[in-house]
Parts: structure tokens; C-alpha cells; sequence
């Protein structure tokens, strides 16, 4: 009896310590990433479209013979949101114990997210935040989406050396993505020699705009800058079109959207926007493979932050595999980073900022393409 009891024990010990052997080895064969995402709210398609890249670039590494660790994503919804975005956060953190975030793309939640991951030394990866109140806000936050510091400008000079436009009205969203486009919009067309005649904002899901567009009518106004997100940009649009308001529109990426072209119909021709620069007829080959593969998985083009998006995947692993999940060594690592993107060349500065070129874009024949 004695040895039988005892032959159970040993079973029993050799039985739990493979099973305790095989499930570290399957927790170490794999890569946990958190990616904080608008899925839902006013912001939702721009969340699905970088969900939809961080996927394609999750199945093409995961199907790679040389990816000897698979890479899974872990999604929070913040929609577009500070609060829910640290709620997102710590449940990322403390729950599913990650230590790389993607995210957010929304400047607001990222600027709540950030000074948390700062202290926990969580690596925070935004392909798609844009607030210049981000640049040098801590180690720990890098971006491969550029700050509105590059794009405002890049919107100022085109108005007022490209476009011969010398007065401009201002209306932008009320939040840290569209201050921070007005602040660095205002201060550079002024410093050109133009003009800022009025100053209007308006909330994210506002549904009427006629009382700040009926005070851009009233004015001598050349041209409207308008930083927002699809739906409100869609809205103002229309409505300025009901109100025979007849004045060049200027906008930001927010514009280049299905949900925009549905509710402003014909009255989205010929507005001009700025984007991150993201070719879908580039001639370099990892971004035709890019957007041929995306459109095969999802049956239309990749938009600007797909492409961010699974970038962003893309480098991450990359150095993960190189330095492994230490966040210092990671940090290093971007910063001697020289990545050719399906968005573009990429390399980083020392805070956290993107070195990327912008692009002018514009609406024809109801369809969203460069401007020559």
C-alpha cells in the first residue's frame, strides 16, 4: 500500500509540473499587447479602421514561420473618451498585466492615459493622437501619427501661399484635438501676414451649427478652418450649404471618411484637408502589399489609421523580438529606429514625436484623393 500511495504522489508531482511547465511555455510563446480603441461613440470608425490594421499585421506576423512568438491583442473601448480611456487603462494594466499599450488614437484620452503609464513604466504607442500638449510629455509615450504642431502649420502655409487666402475664420471642436490644432493654426497663419477675423467651437455631437456659421456669414471671411471629427464636419458642411454660406472649407483628416460623404453629399466637393502622409498608389512595395492585402481581407482601401495602426504593430514587435518586453530597452530602441512604413519613412525624436511628411488632400467627383 505504502508504495502504491507513493507511486500516486510521484505521478501525481510529475503529472502537475508538466502541466505547470507546459502553461509557462505557452504564457512565454506569446506576446500580450493592449490596444486602446474608440469602438464605439462618434469616433467609431476611425477605431475600426485602425482595429482593422492592428489585425491584418496581428494574422501576417502570427502566420510568419520566423515569429516564433504569436501576438495577441487585447481591446479596450474608450470611445474617444479620458475617463473610459483610463478605465481602459487599468484594466489593461492590472488585470491582463500588459506592458505595451497601442493607443488611444483620441488626443483626449491619450493626455489622461499618458501620465499613468509614465509612472508605471507601461509603453504607450499612439497611432493616431495628435495634440502637441503630448510632445515631450514623458518617456514612456511615443507616436508614429504626427502632432498637429506639423499639420496646422502645413494647413496655415497652403492657405495663405498656396490658396492667396489672407483672412480666415476659425470654428474647431472643443476638445484637446481641435485646440490644439487652432492654437498652432492661429499662431502660424498670423505669423505669415493673415488674418484671424472670428473664433467660434463647438461640442462633439452637437447637431446643429447654424448659430456659429450665421457669425462666420456676417463676417468678410475668405476662408473656414474647421478641425473636427467625421460626423460634426459632415453636419457643418451641410448646414452651410442650407444657410448659402459660399466660402472655401479647410479641414483635417477627421473629413476623409464614408460617414462624411453620406451626410454631406455634394456639398464635400472640393474640400481641401490635411492627412499624414499614406499613399494607396505608392510604388514602394510593402505599402502595395499592404493595401492589396487589406483590401482582399476587408473589400476596401486601407484608410490613414489603418495604415498607422499596423505600423504600429509592425514596430513593436520588431523590437520586442529584439530587446524583448522591458520597456527601457524598448524605449532605446525607438529611438535608434529607421523604419520604412506602409505610412512612410518613420523614425522618432527624443520626445516621442514622429518624423513624417503631411499631405494636402481634397474631395473630387465624390471620391477622396491627393491634391496636385
Amino acid at each position: 500500500m505504502k508504495k502504491t500511495f507513493l507511486f500516486i504522489l510521484i505521478g501525481i508531482f510529475i503529472f502537475t509540473s508538466v502541466a505547470f511547465f507546459n502553461g509557462c511555455s505557452k504564457k512565454d510563446d506569446v506576446i500580450k499587447i493592449g490596444a486602446i480603441l474608440p469602438l464605439s461613440g462618434d469616433a467609431a470608425i476611425y477605431g475600426k479602421w485602425a482595429k482593422q490594421g492592428l489585425e491584418l499585421a496581428v494574422n501576417e506576423l502570427n502566420n510568419n514561420t520566423n515569429q516564433k512568438k504569436k501576438i495577441k491583442i487585447i481591446y479596450e473601448d474608450d470611445q474617444c473618451g479620458p475617463q473610459a480611456g483610463v478605465n481602459s487603462y487599468h484594466k489593461l494594466v492590472n488585470v491582463d498585466k500588459v506592458k505595451v499599450i497601442i493607443g488611444a488614437l483620441c488626443s483626449s484620452s491619450t493626455m489622461a492615459i499618458e501620465p499613468l503609464a509614465n509612472k508605471d513604466k507601461v509603453l504607450l504607442f499612439s497611432p493616431g493622437s495628435s495634440s502637441p500638449l503630448l510632445s515631450n510629455s514623458g518617456p514612456y509615450f511615443f507616436r508614429n501619427w504626427p502632432s498637429d504642431i506639423y499639420e496646422g502649420e502645413f494647413m496655415a502655409e497652403f492657405m495663405y501661399k498656396d490658396q492667396g487666402i489672407t483672412n480666415a475664420a476659425i470654428l474647431y471642436i472643443n476638445n484637446d484635438y481641435g485646440l490644439g490644432l487652432k492654437n498652432v493654426f492661429e499662431e502660424k497663419y498670423k505669423s505669415l501676414g493673415g488674418e484671424i477675423i472670428l473664433i467660434e467651437m463647438f461640442n462633439q455631437d452637437d447637431s446643429s451649427f447654424r448659430e456659429q456659421l450665421l457669425k462666420i456669414k456676417n463676417r468678410n471671411v475668405q476662408g473656414l478652418y474647421v478641425p473636427g471629427h467625421t460626423k460634426e464636419l459632415g453636419k457643418i458642411r451641410k448646414q452651410m450649404k442650407e444657410l448659402d454660406i459660399v466660402i472655401p472649407f479647410f479641414s483635417v483628416v477627421g473629413f476623409e471618411s464614408p460617414n462624411t460623404l453620406e451626410i454631406a453629399g455634394n456639398t464635400a466637393e472640393g474640400v481641401f484637408y490635411t492627412a499624414p502622409y499614406f499613399d494607396t498608389d505608392s510604388d514602394i512595395k510593402n505599402s502595395q502589399d499592404f493595401v492589396s492585402n487589406y483590401l482582399k481581407e476587408y473589400g476596401e482601401k486601407p484608410e490613414n489609421f489603418a495604415a498607422h495602426a499596423y505600423d504600429a504593430v509592425k514596430i513593436l514587435v520588431q523590437i520586442i523580438n529584439d530587446v524583448g518586453i522591458d520597456t527601457d530597452k524598448m524605449i532605446e530602441a525607438l529611438l535608434e529606429l529607421d523604419y520604412q512604413g506602409v505610412s512612410g519613412p518613420t523614425e522618432f525624436k527624443d520626445n516621442g514625436d514622429v518624423i513624417q511628411p503631411a499631405m494636402i488632400k481634397t474631395v473630387k467627383d465624390g471620391k477622396f484623393v491627393k491634391y496636385e
